[in-house]
């Protein structure tokens, strides 16, 4: 079995991502992982790195500056030569062959071709870092993107919007996200009065939908309270501030869903904004299927592109009351259509497809 080598921007106990899946997929399959984590600056030092897994161990490398400041070619080629000694040094006692494979989750690394030049290189985009550049700086972002992607072996994105924004630079393929586990029955409830919000506490977050989605509960449907779980990122704080004045909200530290009490979850809401091309271009989000696997359904705001499902109901704040109550009463009607498809997105096809590209 080929070793595998993962550049990620994470850090390993950040909630889980595609990245971290991804990883944990490999390593189920019997595979072995060397796992870079978000890299440091040469001024910051090293921290312990350690995995419960034992197929998949962790690095970190350097980067001489973070990618939203390399503005002009020269802090492009200096950050780049800094990364490639940085890796060399970290690799120098991994036993990693030819046959290997490098995954590559960065869409700024144009230059892994000159470290690895005998093994595959597959990058996975799963993020519309171009539209998401700040004002000036999409040119940048644009360059390091398009070299990326055409030196890569193969390019793997995650909705189909985006398949087509990279289509210039490549030939990507769709490769959509799975579940973790395996579809779950819940239990029976009438006594479902929660809207679980599950995930980062950030941005992409539609906060004044939230406000009054919340406020025309209060009235119609008092017993129903909307649950955010999950980190606040920096920028959400004021937000979230305003947020938890209202007497049917409520927060919650970081925990995973297995640890979460669902039985009086109704639905997982997403309520994301909408008009941003990044996340209009989200077609299935990562944790949409964690969620499914739980036998919860879900109700979503923006996303224009989100898949169609009876089981997916796009929040309307003037319709509220009545889709509470809609799915209230078909909450169990709802599970084969929930079993079905989480079956079609299980960790085996999604290794098949991954491996389909090694062969």
């Amino acid at each position: 079995m080929p070793r595998f080598l993962i550049l990620t921007k994470t850090q390993w106990h950040e909630p889980p991502r595609l990245r971290h899946q991804f990883a944990r997929l490999l390593s189920n399959a019997g595979n072995e992982i060397e796992f870079f984590v978000k890299p440091r600056y040469p001024w910051q030092k090293s921290s312990a790195l350690t995995s419960s897994d034992q197929n998949i161990a962790l690095h970190q490398h350097l980067e001489l500056i973070h990618h939203r400041l390399r503005f002009i070619s020269l802090l492009r080629y200096a950050n780049a030569a800094v990364v490639k000694r940085s890796l060399a040094l970290s690799m120098r006692n991994v036993p990693f062959g030819d046959g290997d494979v490098v995954v590559n989750f960065n869409y700024d690394y144009f230059f892994l071709r000159d470290i690895f030049p005998a093994n595959r290189v597959i990058t996975i985009i799963n993020d519309d870092f171009v539209d998401r550049a700040p004002f000036g700086y999409e040119r940048p972002q644009q360059w390091a993107l398009a070299r990326t992607c055409s030196s890569s072996d193969h390019v793997l994105t995650t909705s189909p919007l985006l398949q087509e924004r990279l289509r210039p630079y490549c030939t990507p393929e769709l490769f959509g996200p799975w579940t973790q586990y395996p579809y779950r029955q819940p239990y029976t409830s009438r006594n479902r009065d929660t809207l679980l919000i599950w995930g980062y506490i950030n941005s992409r977050i539609d906060y004044p939908f939230v406000r009054d989605l919340a406020s025309r509960l209060a009235t119609d449907r008092p017993w129903i309270r909307l649950l955010f779980v999950g980190p606040i990122e920096r920028g959400s704080r004021t937000a979230v501030k305003a947020l938890r004045r209202m007497p049917n909200i409520a927060f919650s530290p970081p925990a995973a869903l297995d640890d979460l009490p669902l039985d009086r979850v109704l639905a997982a809401l997403i309520p994301y904004r909408a008009g941003l091309p990044s996340i209009d271009a989200i077609s299935t989000p990562n944790k949409a299927l964690q969620i499914l696997a739980k036998g919860l359904p879900l109700m979503i705001s923006g996303m224009p592109h989100f898949f169609d499902a009876p089981f997916v109901t796009r929040a309307n704040v003037e319709e509220i009351a009545h889709q509470i109550d809609a799915l209230l009463h078909h909450f169990d009607d709802l599970q084969p259509a929930i079993e079905q498809f989480v079956s079609r997105h299980g960790p085996e096809e999604r290794l098949k497809q991954f491996f389909a590209l090694l062969d």
